[in-house]
């Protein structure tokens, strides 16, 4: 069931779409409305399908945002996908078939709220390619790391293969990041050298993961991140403490 020697794995997508469930929610201090504590959720269905890479050592894939709800304290909002295409449009990304993503055309774009591990250049990692395999191959309990750039720095991923079968990988994966950003006395995001509150942030989570072997797919990723965020008013050095937890469903949707 588990080989001795390193194996090799690699994405592939084809023509006919594949549609991922994902579920965000959100714990905590959240930066909207002025700053409040609460609870968000976000709820999307995600299509993906191959794409021609203009590389042609590489592999493509299209991914669009099909539906949305979002809901804050149980209350649902009025959120369309039409409303959020500025941010999350349809996306095409190349990558290496170890799942390396080398080049997307998603837009560079600010989001109006600062939240761990969402970034708008960085949607397919979120969503349906979360884990970079080494080039060597992986071996059961032997693990590997390697980072993605979300915003500003890098979030660094652990990953500990624990049951490798000839249609599964089980995963355990663990990441880590710290980033800073600033604010102005309304709690919005705003450059350095205007803001009154300095952010400094530290996100640490942890969670599992299974691939499909034989599709060349991710199955399903549920990671937990707790994110505690020193603030400092910059002028008086007066500080407190922000905390938010943050927890991820993919899902591979059952075809109808």
């Amino acid at each position: 069931m588990v080989a001795l020697a390193a194996v090799l794995f690699a994405y592939s997508f084809t023509t006919e779409p594949i549609r991922y469930d994902v579920a965000v929610e959100f714990d905590g201090y959240l930066p909207v409305l002025g700053g409040k504590n609460g609870v968000a959720k976000v709820q999307m269905a995600v299509d993906v399908v191959a794409a021609t890479p203009k590389n042609n050592a590489l592999f493509g894939a299209t991914s669009e945002i099909k539906d949305i709800a979002i809901s804050l304290n149980n209350a649902k909002l009025p959120v369309t996908v039409q409303a959020i295409q500025p941010f999350f449009p349809k996306t095409t990304i190349e990558f290496t078939p170890q799942g390396k993503i080398t080049w997307n055309n998603a837009p560079d774009v600010q989001l109006p709220a600062r939240l761990p591990g969402l970034d708008a250049k960085r949607f397919a990692d979120i969503s349906f390619m979360p884990i970079e395999f080494p080039t060597a191959g992986i071996e059961v309990n032997h693990e590997f790391s390697f980072n993605k750039r979300f915003g500003e720095s890098d979030i660094t991923y652990t990953v500990m293969p624990s049951e490798i079968t000839t249609e599964t990988i089980n995963l355990s994966i663990s990441v880590k990041q710290k980033y800073s950003s600033f604010e102005d006395d309304g709690r919005n995001l705003v450059k350095e050298e205007v803001a009154t509150h300095r952010i400094d942030t530290v996100v640490d989570g942890h969670g599992k993961a299974v691939f499909l072997t034989q599709k060349g797919c991710l199955q399903s990723i549920e990671m937990i991140a707790d994110s505690v965020s020193d603030v400092t008013n910059i002028e008086s050095g007066e500080q407190s403490r922000r905390n938010l937890k943050t927890i991820l469903r993919t899902v591979l949707a059952a075809k109808k």
